[in-house]
């Protein structure tokens, strides 16, 4: 990240010390990851805009993404569990303009994603559950 960056970054967790300034780092990204996920990223600056909702949903993929099955472990480390806490993530990005938001934005929009860790474990477990058993091979 660039220089502005990890100086709004410092002023945020100077006053607001719930979540790891890798978090910020991750939900930048995750808000990068979420405008080209929804084929935005060719709109004007100021037309790229994504919901709460969307940028939940681009959140989980992105964890997915960028670490597997250690994505409970490592939003938990960070203070990351649950749709608010991305919300008081980015509404502490917009404080300091390294976000902005539309006039129909507001935190509650993050409400409805309880418990993140909880909703990825599960993930994995479901996926591991239908992945089907390969025996090994029979050495003779």
């Amino acid at each position: 990240m660039d220089e502005k960056f990890t100086q709004a970054v410092g002023r945020i967790v100077e006053s607001d010390k719930r979540y790891h300034p890798d978090a910020y780092e991750f939900v930048s990204g995750a808000v990068s990851y979420t405008i080209k996920r929804m084929n935005r990223e060719k709109n004007p600056r100021g037309s790229r805009h994504i919901s709460g909702r969307e940028l939940l949903d681009g959140t989980l993929a992105y964890a997915v993404e960028q670490f597997g099955p250690l994505a409970p472990e490592v939003l938990e480390s960070w203070g990351v569990t649950d749709g608010p806490d991305i919300g008081n993530i980015v509404y502490n990005m917009i404080r300091v303009e390294l976000l902005s938001a539309s006039p129909e934005d507001s935190r509650s929009d993050f409400n409805s994603l309880p418990d993140i860790p909880g909703f990825l474990r599960r993930r994995f477990e479901e996926e591991a559950r239908n992945i089907p058993v390969v025996k090994p091979p029979v050495i003779a």
